[in-house]
């Protein structure tokens, strides 16, 4: 018994990567073998380091002379969801500064699913670099397979860091030699199959006789299984399939059908309807674009018996129902399981509203149809252009945009006067075979009737990985959509994710494929610790607006750190972002301001923070207003945040107060008034909207203060405060008034 533990334990604590002790010659790649560089980033040097090494006779040297994400990464090792995976190495570094927040040297579990996609990434540990400093040191952490994923690399190196590091004696093993999982790539059953497909993974190379048991909803089956020794057995296990809905799909072994399970995977699965069709590229079209063209994606879920014989016909139809065009599939090539790409050609057809029909037309029973809406419409309606001011303009009337990052409240926003909404989990996009459109179509949906315009982030997934067929299909999908408002890229450059060409190439696609849509551009032109100069941020050639961030809340001491948009503080005064106030640009710039906790011991911004932040960046030149964030980490819509702790109700407020004044801030700036005492922070703007004058004047000062503001535009009279309502006495040129701390006051100059 003591031997067969033994035994036991020592298969279980196997390192499941090969060659992780970092030995033998190193290949092309300058790395031992089973070993491969990977670059995201900026450059970094590899090599097979023999001077250096914890056990053995060589480690992996890591040199990388900027910040930089470059990892030594290991070939790949079978998984299964929910297993637990433990991780530990032996690491030595010189010459490493870590930055806070994503700056590590770091052993990383990198996921993929069974098609090798979907990448996901999980820490296993990181070094403590002062004691790394001085010789080898162990780091060790432990992971959990993700839903869905069957394939892991670890990743050693650096995550936005430099300097040099070495890493040896890499180990990765698991509780239990044996595991399984259900053999889909993605959480999709469908009618056609006969069989759960079932992969066991035996790491110890093992011949018993094992119980596979499975379920799907309340449908279950078992089968005996002989091990054959290798370590990926497939087995497909007879089962009758749900019908369509939410699926709870279970995979177990055990050593008998009575015996507690050696291994448990239990994923959350869809049965499809039988029919679905995704939204057609583009969604809408433009009637001066001539020939509407079509690229349809139908997505089956049926048996064998109802695609046997059948065709899919697509159809446009008018108003009356007759079709105007038609399209349908080979009869003699079949119908297959699954999605069917295919495009056709529209006729010239009026402005108006059109039906999408596709249906399955089958010998042996009724056809399965679906439909959607298709509607042609004036280019007017799907483009936004940059007017003189720097303001969007859509459809003849200009735009001040007041938006929310990762919104999703159409209604309530729209009711309370934002213009724009924007979304970062709306628009990601997997690399499987069905693309999340239909939820990035509905937050266009939604924008549009609510009066809003989405501001579409990319498909930075496809982006990081060069996958530009996948980006300019999302371009073309939504390029005529009349909720768009522009297209939308974040911190590439900022983290080093971007290769120095990325975003030319992604400017140029959005160019050739949506010229009618500007592009923003929420990033610095290189890595931001690199960026010394902010009032030369920008990513000029490459944009057509900039965006960044400006999170000041609460207010204390604290250097500059521009990802986190912090600007140098000494606590007692709101300091202004250099990016905004001093750009060297004309091209507009928006800014990111605060709506968000920074951590669990920081707090959300009050409501004279929120009126400082906004108005301060229209009183210097901003063009739009973006608070981050709504359902992101620590924003003010997560679960957890009450509306009374985000002052959501106050911000609702001065969205209102902000649209409602919204045609005073896009109007030009005519006056720089005085404010005295002169030591005292108080900014202070005069705009001309045709014959209304209007003053904005923001204290910057933690403190009250008595505030005289002079100009030649203020006439001796009364004047009108907005938004307070109370009215003061301006007499020979300026006004006098008190300033509570961060406290705003805007006054109606026209007589």
């Amino acid at each position: 018994m003591l031997l067969l533990v033994a035994k036991t334990q020592a298969a279980t604590e196997q390192n499941l990567i090969v060659n992780g002790e970092a030995e033998g010659p190193s290949s092309a790649d300058r790395l031992p073998p089973h070993w491969s560089p990977m670059i995201v980033s900026t450059a970094a040097s590899f090599a097979t380091d023999e001077s250096e090494k914890h056990g053995g006779r060589s480690s992996i040297r890591i040199t990388a002379p900027e910040p930089t994400r470059s990892y030594a990464r290991s070939e790949i090792i079978p998984v299964a969801p929910g297993e637990t995976i433990h991780g530990a190495a032996w690491v030595k570094v010189k010459d490493v500064d870590l930055k806070e927040g994503l700056s590590h040297v770091i052993m990383i579990a990198e996921f993929t699913d069974a098609k090798d996609a979907n990448q996901t990434v999980l820490k296993f540990d990181v070094a403590k670099i002062p004691e790394a400093s001085k010789g080898w040191t162990k780091i060790e952490g432990s992971v959990k397979v993700p839903e869905l994923m069957a394939n892991l690399r670890v990743r050693v190196g650096f995550s936005y860091c430099h300097g040099t590091c070495w890493w040896d004696d890499m180990r990765v093993w698991t509780d239990s030699p044996l595991a399984c999982r259900i053999d889909l790539a993605e959480a999709r059953l469908t009618p056609a199959m006969k069989t759960l497909p079932v992969l066991v993974l035996n790491r110890n190379g093992g011949r018993e006789t094992l119980n596979l048991a499975v379920e799907l909803n309340k449908s279950s089956a078992s089968d005996r299984v002989k091990l054959t020794g290798e370590p990926t057995q497939r087995i497909d296990v007879p089962i009758a399939m749900p019908k369509p809905g939410k699926v709870k799909a279970t995979a177990t072994i055990a050593r008998d059908a009575k015996a507690k399970p050696i291994f448990t995977e239990d994923r959350n699965a869809l049965m499809p309807p039988p029919m679905v069709l995704y939204p057609p590229v583009p969604t809408h079209w433009a009637v001066e674009d001539g020939k509407p063209h079509l690229e349809c994606k139908v997505d089956l879920a049926t048996t064998d018996q109802q695609r046997a014989g059948a065709v899919i016909r697509a159809e446009v139809r008018d108003g009356s129902g007759k079709a105007i065009a038609a399209w349908m599939s080979d009869r003699a090539k079949g119908v297959a399981d699954g999605v069917t790409d295919f495009a056709f050609d529209v006729p010239q057809i009026p402005e108006g509203d059109y039906k999408l029909v596709v249906s399955l037309q089958s010998p042996s029973g009724s056809p399965l149809s679906v439909e959607r809406t298709y509607s042609v419409i004036p280019r007017r309606r799907a483009k936004v252009t940059i007017n003189s001011a720097g303001y969007c303009e859509y459809d003849g009337k200009a735009i001040f945009p007041l938006g929310i990052f990762n919104g999703g409240k159409f209604k309530e926003q729209g009711d309370a006067g934002f213009t724009v909404t924007h979304t970062y989990n709306a628009s990601r996009i997997s690399n499987n075979q069905r693309p999340e459109d239909a939820e990035a179509e509905r937050w266009l949906n939604e924008s549009d009737a609510n009066g809003m315009k989405l501001m579409l982030m990319v498909p930075m997934k496809h982006v990081f990985a060069g996958d530009w067929d996948a980006v300019r299909r999302r371009v073309r999908l939504f390029r005529n959509h009349p909720g768009l408002l522009c297209w939308d890229e974040e911190e590439g450059f900022a983290r080093g994710d971007f290769k120095p060409d990325t975003l030319k190439t992604l400017r140029q696609i959005i160019s050739e494929e949506d010229p009618n849509h500007p592009f923003m551009v929420g990033d610095p032109k290189e890595i931001v610790s690199h960026i010394k100069d902010r009032s030369n941020f920008f990513p000029l050639d490459e944009m057509d607006m900039g965006m960044w961030w400006w999170y000041p809340f609460p207010l204390q001491a604290r250097a500059a750190d521009a990802l986190e948009g912090e600007e140098a503080s000494k606590g007692d005064v709101l300091d202004l972002p250099v990016f905004l106030t001093r750009a060297n640009t004309t091209k507009p710039i928006w800014l990111g301001v605060q709506a968000y906790k920074k951590n669990d011991k920081s707090r959300y911004p009050t409501s004279e923070e929120y009126r400082s932040q906004a108005y301060l960046g229209v009183i210097h030149g901003a063009r739009g207003l973006m608070w981050y964030g709504g359902s992101v980490t620590g924003g003010i819509f997560v679960e957890k945040a009450t509306p009374q702790e985000t002052h959501w109700d106050d911000l609702k407020k001065l969205a209102r107060e902000l649209h409602d004044l919204s045609g005073v801030f896009m109007a030009p700036t005519v006056e720089t008034p005085k404010a005295s005492p002169e030591t005292l922070p108080v900014d202070v703007c005069i705009k001309q909207s045709g014959p209304r004058l209007v003053m904005i004047a923001a204290s910057r000062s933690t403190k009250d203060a008595e505030v005289r503001i002079a100009s030649p535009r203020i006439k001796t009279g009364g004047v009108k405060v907005l938004s307070e309502n109370r009215d003061l006495r301006a007499a020979e040129g300026s006004i006098a008034d008190h300033f509570a701390p961060l406290a705003v006051h805007v006054y109606e100059l026209t007589r």
